[in-house]
């Protein structure tokens, strides 16, 4: 369990990628995103009730710190559901492959891409952000191993088709799934 005495030496160091800050949580599906983000990198901390743009401490009442606990709760449910869709410990893991693959194909039915690599290749990254919310453009590069060129292009398309987009500052913002 982290401590307030480890706590209060990383509020003036700002939000990184290990440490985030939000005023009030009462969005379950953000507080979700910034867990999967963590849990897909090195781990970090988030950090309710300080301010992301200021790092004014505001604190929490009772009453939000309850609010938050529930919120962590049902954001914790909803990732297990998301993680488990289709599958449960008994699914072969090649079973597990193919439940994945026929979600994100018919994700991509309505895409109109004739050529099937580059369809494919929208989908590899359509996963990979799906996995990875809140991901920037260097590491979809680092992943896809193809040109910048062709990775924003890449990136258009599944903006043009609605399919993410992005949120956040150039700073701390990244993709995710819509």
């Amino acid at each position: 369990m982290t401590t307030s005495e480890q706590i209060k030496p990383l509020i003036p160091q700002g939000e990184t990628t290990t440490v985030q800050f939000k005023v009030r949580s009462e969005d379950a599906y953000k507080m979700g995103v910034e867990m999967v983000a963590f849990s897909n990198t090195q781990g970090g901390i988030l950090i309710v009730g300080v301010d992301d743009k200021t790092g004014i401490i505001s604190g929490l009442s009772f009453e939000e710190i309850q609010q938050t606990n529930t919120l962590l709760v049902k954001s914790n449910e909803a990732i297990d559901d998301a993680i488990n869709f289709g599958v449960n410990e008994d699914t072969p893991k090649n079973e597990r492959v193919n439940i994945e693959n026929e979600r994100v194909n018919s994700i991509f039915e309505r895409v109109n891409i004739k050529n099937e690599r580059v369809k494919n290749e929208l989908m590899r990254i359509y996963s990979f952000i799906e996995q990875n919310p809140l991901v920037k453009i260097e590491i979809i590069e680092k992943f896809n191993k193809k040109s910048k060129i062709t990775n924003k292009r890449y990136i258009k398309i599944l903006k043009d088709n609605r399919l993410i987009e992005y949120i956040g500052s150039d700073k701390t913002g990244g993709y995710r799934i819509t």
